[in-house]
């Protein structure tokens, strides 16, 4: 990473600017038990940063497949229920105003649809100044580990991938930034399960204030 050539500062959602990886989880644990499915520790770290649809067919075996959209729906249902308890991680906002103020752009870049979106501006108004900055599904076609997420908010922005870098805590965002040429931060909030199929050579941080000693 070279800190002169970074101009952008791109954010996954969940998982890396609000800790709602517990509550995801959860909710596939409830949506799934009617039929007779307790996700797996591989499961769990699949449906991180990939798009809704991805995942209902990934949880459920074959015979079950035409269930998809119901535990997908179902699953959002119960999230959407509780989100308003999700926090912060600690020190996101500390660091996104020291990244405004060195004159970096910032956005996020994330697989929950446009009705999440909503819901967060909602039940989490101070992301308000982000409003125009949060590129969801429904903006691009292919979700993660697509590279267009990346691409998409990187022409938002008006900048090229090699002058960003995107910060994300699952699989699917490092593949993301790999096949859109963006370099990757892991982000691996306390208490957070560790995805070994993230290169150990990829900067890790674990509080988003250790980004502003990487970019200096």
């Amino acid at each position: 990473m070279n800190p002169s050539k970074t101009y952008g500062v791109i954010y996954d959602l969940d998982g890396t600017v609000l800790d709602s990886n517990q509550l995801n989880e959860d909710a596939w644990v409830h949506t799934l038990k009617p039929y007779g499915i307790t996700p797996t520790r591989e499961q769990f770290l699949f449906q991180r940063g990939r798009p809704g649809e991805v995942c209902s067919r990934y949880m459920l075996s074959d015979h079950l497949q035409q269930y998809a959209n119901e535990v997908l729906r179902q699953q959002l249902r119960y999230v959407e229920e509780r989100y308003g308890s999700v926090t912060v991680f600690s020190g996101f906002w500390e660091t996104y105003d020291k990244l405004c103020k060195n004159d970096h752009c910032v956005s996020i870049c994330t697989s929950a649809p446009p009705e999440r979106i909503a819901l967060l501006l909602d039940t989490h108004p101070e992301f308000g100044i982000l409003q125009n900055n949060i590129i969801c599904r429904g903006m691009y076609t292919y979700g993660k580990p697509s590279p267009e997420p990346l691409l998409v908010t990187a022409e938002r922005m008006n900048l090229q991938p090699s002058q960003l870098i995107y910060i994300g805590d699952a699989e699917s965002d490092y593949l993301c930034a790999v096949n859109a040429h963006v370099p990757f931060v892991y982000f691996h909030g306390k208490n957070a399960t560790p995805d070994e199929k993230i290169p150990t050579a990829i900067p890790k941080i674990r509080d988003h204030r250790e980004l502003i000693w990487l970019l200096s």
